[in-house]
């Protein structure tokens, strides 16, 4: 694998990671309202 691919995976890694831990903050945040 080349070194774009790799990166444009771990971008997509990083993508995912980001929307999942936003969406546990925001659900804890909606409970607690």
């Amino acid at each position: 694998m080349n070194r774009r691919s790799n990166l444009r995976t771990a971008l997509v890694l990083a993508s995912i990671a980001l929307a999942f831990f936003v969406g546990v903050i925001v659900n804890h945040w909606l409970i607690r309202q």
